[in-house]
């Protein structure tokens, strides 16, 4: 956990760097407003912003001055008839230099984010107010509106963020005066999404945006399985991983591993999984797969019994693969955990990575009043045999909720602990009902992505097509990848929006593979042609680059890759107090992080720039 706080403070140094590049990018936009420029030398957006009429009755509840984490003025507020709430942080009038930033959560949230105790590196009030700015946040409309399986995913994905950021204009204008405030959305990964869907769905909102780590839209849920196959099949084998790739490493990771072995990790490393990653092996998890499992099964539960009843799925080609994995316990229930059992219980309940801390989840830590009365765990009549565990259900036999299956993250003993669920649902369990504790679904989810092959452009899918370029999987009915990049995003990113935008992609991600930064910077050149530099974030065409985070060892921190859209914009070394320039590295050291003095493994191949 020390490693991933230190990273998240790289992130969040690199983040803001790349905003800094946008406001320079623009002349300093909108810096001296607040000092009353000439008429005429602003630069407004290329169109106006359309009023969307979901969102025509701003309010505000709240409008104080604050002293912490520094002086401003705070407003908070809604839109009449939605679940939309918002928050404003604006600075004193001789700090406000005519800009205001808004951050985009992977999925609508709280907007009330920015006020909870955090690290300096990720002070989003205190980073807007330095930089002359005010910060925007909002609820994204709330839960209800949330991704995939929403009625109108697009007021989460962008709509009543954009309500915000106009209302903010308003009540800046009235504080400050002066000429329309500039705006500038960054977000990570889902907020990634979230940040490219909003500056390609909208016009005249936002004047520059930094998306980092920004998956494809193949990414979900296809670099999570991938993932999980390798982690089922390669637990106890990380260690000797790690110490191939380390400085100094023999440099073949495949070395000891058996056909099986060897084979599903050539497969997740040429998905774009970075080999050095693997460090993380023992709290990585399976990340957001806990949030997205429910989806899959939502828009393909065909695929769960294809898997172990069908020739061409692994499940059924290979079944002697599960031996010793496949869980499949019924019981009966012990008795019910609720949050406030698991705080004194020390149980761990997230789930969304592989933390073994004994902390509870913040979620829960958090929990007052009926909350902490949630059902989060179940404690079972008989342990179920000791297997690797990425994730299952349970399917309640009999009781009031029979026919239900609740997602499990965890099994701790005789104790089963919940995913995402409803708590509805698990309000109904009781002591003495039947149930079945079943990863079937989890393991069959591992090799999802062989059957999800798109079209030719995603390269890193043609391990999965014969000579002939067809899939040599059975393939599904539908590919899940844009269907939950639209529920995210709002739509299916096309590179087309106006303003500026740099997106910053880390070559050690484990989640958003490198190479979607140069999938979403092929959209902008196909969209843009020849024009795709005039909307660079760096202002003017510059050399490749690679942004890295040096330290002596090398393995400390994970090179950032910083494209402004089609062409990266600078270099900045970690630690360095300005930015520097360079000459582009070799092809291996920009797509694969790898040091250019070291070769690569002899299993590389060289055909593709983005396969090993």
């Amino acid at each position: 956990m020390k490693r991933a706080r230190k990273n998240s403070g790289i992130t969040g140094k690199f983040v803001r760097l790349a905003l800094t590049s946008t406001l320079l990018a623009g002349g300093m936009a909108g810096g001296t407003m607040a000092q009353g420029s000439p008429a005429g030398t602003e630069t407004t957006p290329a169109s106006a912003p359309i009023p969307d009429p979901v969102f025509a009755q701003p309010y505000i509840d709240i409008d104080e001055w604050r002293d912490a984490p520094v002086r401003h003025r705070y407003v908070h507020g809604g839109f009449k008839g939605t679940d939309t709430r918002f928050s404003f942080y604006f600075p004193p009038k001789g700090q406000y230099q005519g800009r205001f930033f808004q951050h985009f959560t992977p999925a609508p949230d709280n907007e009330n984010l920015a006020q909870q105790p955090t690290s300096p590196a990720n002070d989003k009030i205190s980073f807007s107010i330095s930089s002359g700015g005010y910060f925007v946040e909002t609820n994204g409309g709330g839960p209800a509106v949330a991704g995939f399986g929403s009625k109108d995913p697009t007021i989460g994905a962008y709509r009543a963020n954009a309500a915000a950021a106009q209302y903010s204009r308003v009540v800046a204008l009235q504080m400050y005066g002066g000429k329309r405030p500039y705006g500038y959305a960054y977000g990570g990964s889902g907020g990634a999404y979230r940040t490219v869907g909003s500056m390609e769905n909208t016009r005249g909102v936002w004047d520059g945006a930094v998306p980092h780590v920004l998956g494809s839209s193949m990414a979900i849920p296809n670099s999570f399985t991938v993932r999980m196959h390798a982690m089922r099949l390669l637990e106890g084998k990380f260690p000797q991983i790690v110490d191939a790739m380390e400085p100094g490493g023999s440099g073949d990771p495949y070395a000891g591993l058996n056909a099986e072995q060897a084979a599903a990790l050539r497969e997740v490393t040429r998905m774009g999984f970075p080999l050095q990653s693997w460090f993380g092996w023992k709290t990585m998890g399976i990340h957001g797969f806990a949030a997205l499992y429910g989806g899959v099964v939502m828009a393909d539960p065909g695929y769960f019994t294809d898997f172990w009843t069908k020739p061409g799925y692994y499940g059924f080609d290979h079944p002697e693969s599960f031996t010793g994995y496949r869980l499949q316990h019924k019981a009966a229930i012990a008795a019910l955990v609720t949050g406030a059992d698991a705080k004194r219980q020390k149980l761990e309940t997230s789930v969304t990575n592989g933390k073994t801390t004994g902390n509870v989840d913040d979620s829960y830590a958090a929990m007052q009043g009926k909350e902490a009365q949630y059902v989060v765990a179940i404690r079972l009549s008989s342990p179920p045999p000791a297997v690797q565990f990425l994730g299952g259900d349970l399917i309640v036999l009999s009781g009031a909720a029979k026919g239900a299956r609740l997602t499990l993250s965890r099994i701790d003993g005789d104790t089963a602990v919940f995913g995402i669920v409803d708590p509805a649902v698990a309000a109904k369990l009781a002591p003495g009902d039947e149930v079945q504790v079943d990863n079937s679904n989890f393991l069959a989810a591992q090799t999802y992505h062989r059957h999800q092959v798109p079209e030719a452009e995603f390269k890193v899918w043609d391990q999965f097509r014969g000579a002939d370029g067809k899939p040599i999987y059975p393939q599904r009915p539908m590919l899940l990848g844009p269907l939950f990049t639209k529920a995210t995003a709002g739509s299916v990113p096309e590179g087309n929006f106006e303003g500026k935008m740099i997106l910053v992609e880390s070559l050690w991600d484990r989640e958003a593979y490198p190479w979607s930064a140069d999938w979403y910077r092929a959209r902008v050149d196909k969209h843009f042609g020849a024009k795709a530099d005039d909307i660079s974030g760096c202002g003017s065409p510059t050399t490749p680059f690679m942004a890295t985070a040096t330290r002596r060892r090398t393995r400390s921190i994970p090179s950032v890759m910083c494209l402004c859209l089609t062409r990266p914009c600078a270099t900045w070394r970690c630690g360095s107090k300005r930015a520097s320039r360079r000459p582009p590295p070799p092809a291996t050291a920009m797509t694969t992080g790898r040091s250019p003095s070291r070769p690569r493994p002899p299993h590389a191949a060289a055909s593709s720039r983005w396969s090993f």
